[in-house]
């Protein structure tokens, strides 16, 4: 099996340092990826992190305008609502803890919850 078939999502993490203030995003980009494959067959799925004293929270957003909705990556952004109340939304929360768990690079953004 090759690691095209394994994909199943990419991610960007936005935020700035130093300045818990500015909400960070996560923005998934999810659907088929491999030779042959067009951005069309990818969607992206936005987040909001909220960070608290008890631990943060994430918010899914309307993706339509981030920077990530680029013709070249995906075919379109979606809104809240097309995520929220469906089987996708399991699988963008799923991913989304696998990042937070997983991922060192994101450590700052974690900090933000004991700033809050």
């Amino acid at each position: 099996m090759s690691s095209e078939a394994l994909t199943l999502a990419v991610y960007f993490v936005q935020w700035t340092l130093g300045a818990p203030e500015h909400t960070p995003n996560i923005d998934l980009v999810l659907g088929k990826w491999g030779d042959g494959v067009e951005a069309q067959e990818r969607v992206l799925v936005s987040l909001l992190y909220r960070p608290a004293p008890s631990g943060g929270s994430f918010m899914v957003i309307d993706g339509e305008g981030r920077h990530s909705n680029r013709q070249a990556i995906c075919g379109r952004g979606l809104g809240r609502a097309e995520v929220i109340g469906t089987p996708l939304a399991g699988e963008v929360f799923a991913l989304v803890d696998a990042i937070w768990l997983t991922d060192p690079r994101i450590s700052e953004v974690k900090e933000l919850d004991n700033a809050a």
